[in-house]
């Protein structure tokens, strides 16, 4: 062949053999692009009704694709958050055995933070109002015992009627409350803190506890709309319930079993192998000074309202523990959903400002169980969660 031909044709061949070098799916995507980008275009150009709904095909299988690549970088970066905690957790146990180890630390078993520490009881001179804020700062991030019979609950027949009435008195008494600072959420709060003092043991039934502890594990981070942390910086909201004589001498057949304890007792038998038994817990709050605080919620407002003075019910993320006289219940909201977190979040921004009566209840359902009774409760005041102990620091510290 002549010399230019020949030079064409070995340029040819050198382009063949660029274009075969690149992978084979490369070049099958490469056409797939080029094809819909025309599809695309000439859908666009000629604007029929089929070639529109073809562009909203396209439109959808984008956002698809937008989904799937936001998801995958939500769950690196959980992957590697959890990672993180799982370090500061091992850190952090071995700063509480370096701790634990000390001559003179105080507990029976070495624990260095007596419950109730964290949280200051304010006196019971007189008996509690219905507004202590209106004593000024004199009852700033303090707590008082609440009084059971201020809770409406379910009286006989409600499946008939639907009618609530006042709680007979509570069968536990809040004698401690806690709030602890960590990196991450505390399970088993109970199993690094000394027991409160309390004369009775024994309940008359080895499923009934003599302390009832409720960990309430509140993030310290704002909800996201995208993804769930499930753990991270966290205040631990504990409240130490001890059992009333009243309630051990029905237990123990010296006085009338009441249909709400009743509930309760088999709820202790029976939640920490039955789901339908451990989604029978409930909370109730009451925020007093409604009036002052109630368009300070925000967009929540409404639910806020809504939920005011009414039982809710916890179902889930929630576990029991069961340690020597007590048992603890932990609920970790950073698990709940998504509008259950914001709305709580909405709340924990005006802790500050408002007076709250909590309680905590087993929902009765049948007959026998009714009326219930509230189990424990608590009155706070201007609750300041930034003046939370910070665990892992005391535990470094010591």
């Amino acid at each position: 062949a002549p010399a230019p031909a020949a030079a064409a044709a070995a340029k040819g061949k050198g382009k063949s053999a660029k274009i075969k070098s690149v992978p084979a799916a490369a070049k099958q995507a490469l056409k797939l692009a080029f094809i819909l980008a025309a599809l695309t275009g000439g859908c666009i150009y000629i604007r029929t009704l089929r070639e529109l709904v073809f562009i909203k095909v396209l439109a959808v299988l984008n956002t698809v694709v937008a989904m799937l690549f936001a998801h995958n970088i939500f769950s690196a970066a959980k992957r590697e958050r959890e990672k993180e905690l799982a370090r500061q957790r091992e850190k952090d146990r071995e700063a509480l055995r370096r701790a634990r180890s000390f001559p003179g630390s105080p507990g029976a078993e070495g624990s260095i933070i007596h419950a109730g520490s964290t949280f200051q009881e304010e006196p019971q001179n007189d008996p509690p109002g219905d507004d202590p804020l209106g004593d000024g700062k004199r009852f700033t991030h303090r707590w008082r015992r609440g009084i059971g019979e201020q809770f409406r609950v379910r009286q006989q027949n409600y499946s008939q009627t639907k009618q609530k009435g006042p709680s007979t008195a509570s069968l536990y008494e809040c004698v401690k409350i806690d709030v602890i600072r960590s990196a991450y959420r505390r399970d088993h709060i109970a199993s690094e803190m000394q027991l409160p003092d309390w004369p009775i043991r024994d309940t008359g039934d080895e499923n009934v506890p003599a302390f009832f502890i409720v960990n309430i594990q509140l993030p310290e981070e704002a909800p996201s709309m995208f993804a769930s942390a499930g753990d991270g910086p966290t205040t631990c909201f504990a409240m130490w319930l001890a059992i009333k004589p009243e309630t051990v001498a029905a237990l123990k057949g010296e006085a009338p079993m009441i249909p709400g304890l009743r509930c309760f007792q088999r709820w202790c038998q029976n939640a920490e192998r039955s789901d339908k038994w451990m989604q029978r817990f409930k909370a109730i709050g009451v925020i007093q000074n409604w009036d002052d605080v109630g368009t300070s919620f925000g967009a929540f407002s409404g639910k806020v309202a809504k939920l005011n003075g009414k039982p809710v019910l916890i179902r889930r993320n929630t576990k029991l523990i069961r340690g020597p006289g007590y048992m603890e219940y932990d609920a970790n909201v950073h698990n709940f959903s998504i509008v259950s977190r914001q709305a709580l979040w909405a709340v924990q921004a005006q802790l500050m400002n408002i007076s709250m009566n909590l309680a905590f209840l087993i929902e009765s359902r049948d007959e026998d169980e009714l009326p219930e009774v509230i189990v424990g409760c608590a009155q706070y005041c201007r609750l300041d969660l930034s003046r939370g102990l910070d665990v892992f620091n005391t535990y470094k510290e010591a």
